[in-house]
């Protein structure tokens, strides 16, 4: 990724003042017409979202590695046979056993350019399956070889590794107890970090970029009318994107055209920045859906939500394709009985421009 992490010496007043006056929504609140161009070489930090949570919030931000560090990582099987535990993280001591080992996060993804975890699934089962001759009640399935870094996130067809059925898979099970996120800092602020992708890309006909930021969560949990959780629709693991799309202008400037806010379906829509609130005029107001944290941006009349946390994401950035752990196919969460409550994709090959989603084996 280009760049440095260094906030540019031309917003370092803007920064400064969201530092200093967050809840007071950064002695800015523009939303007129599509900002002129920024002048920056640092354009991930400079138009980073200010994300606000809900006031009330369960399930907090945390870090990808603390989440990791937390989670058993496991094969599912779909053959009436145990699913396979692979590797715990490091603060799950107890579950460690010379068969389940450390869990490599260097393995997980492509980023590290180390081998990726493989497992052989267990073979379908016929009527004529004898287990006395066959020696096991659970044979492996000959010829067969599915990688971590694969699509083999369960109940997902699309783009799906050959041969791998729906209702098996890898997936990252987090313990009960860690999926409220890190015990919160004294005061209002998040300090997770959100992780950050940057691909050229055509924005409105012109030279641009797509800025991706990725939020992770314990838990997906949305809410009905009375503020109950929808239990089809709640799952373990919670990554939301935000991306940010900007026009190409002179060198090392960039003129912001829109937001685009993804939702649970899969779709998106394209916000234009002059009818997003900023903050500092540079970092678009966002509130995260309680329970959810489908984002969305900023109404007016809420500036005076003092219970809210606040999360300026550009104070803890961290490029995404450079983790261990990018690239991973399956499910960051427990499997659950459907897609809707199973964990989902996290940051991964297949939201770049022109890449194929299946790595290399």
């Amino acid at each position: 990724m280009e760049g440095n992490w260094r906030v540019p010496s031309r917003v370092g007043l803007v920064l400064a003042c969201c530092a200093v006056a967050l809840g007071a929504g950064c002695g800015s609140d523009s939303s007129g017409s599509s900002a002129d161009g920024v002048e920056t070489r640092n354009p991930e930090a400079t138009f980073a979202p200010l994300v606000r949570l809900a006031a009330g919030e369960r399930w907090l931000p945390m870090d990808a590695d603390w989440f990791l560090d937390r989670s058993i990582f496991g094969f599912a099987e779909d053959q009436g046979c145990a699913d396979r535990a692979i590797a715990v993280g490091r603060q799950l001591e107890d579950l460690w056993t010379p068969a389940v080992d450390w869990l490599g996060e260097d393995a997980l993804g492509t980023a590290s350019g180390t081998a990726s975890y493989y497992r052989t699934p267990y073979a379908p089962k016929t009527p004529d399956h004898d287990a006395t001759l066959m020696g096991t009640e659970c044979p492996f399935r000959e010829g067969y070889r599915y990688f971590a870094n694969q699509q083999t996130r369960l109940y997902e067809e699309e783009d799906r590794v050959e041969g791998l059925r729906l209702t098996e898979g890898y997936y990252l099970d987090l313990v009960d107890r860690a999926r409220g996120g890190p015990r919160p800092r004294p005061g209002n602020r998040i300090a997770a970090p959100a992780y950050v992708e940057r691909h050229a890309e055509d924005v409105e006909g012109e030279p641009g970029l797509r800025l991706t930021y990725w939020l992770l969560y314990g838990m997906h949990a949305p809410l009905d009318g009375q503020e109950k959780p929808i239990e089809a629709r709640t799952h373990e693991g919670d990554w939301e994107r935000v991306e940010i799309l900007l026009q190409e202008g002179g060198e090392n400037e960039w003129a912001p055209a829109a937001v685009r806010l993804h939702d649970d379906e899969g779709s998106h829509r394209d916000v234009p920045w002059g009818s997003v609130r900023r903050a500092a005029n540079v970092h678009p107001m966002l509130v995260a859906g309680k329970g959810d944290h489908t984002p969305s941006h900023a109404p007016r009349g809420d500036e005076d939500c003092g219970a809210c946390r606040q999360w300026p994401t550009w104070s803890s950035l961290v490029p995404a394709q450079k983790q261990p752990w990018y690239g991973f196919g399956g499910s960051w969460g427990e499997v659950g009985t459907t897609s809707d409550t199973t964990g989902p994709h996290g940051p991964h090959r297949k939201w770049a421009p022109d890449s194929p989603f299946n790595a290399e084996t």
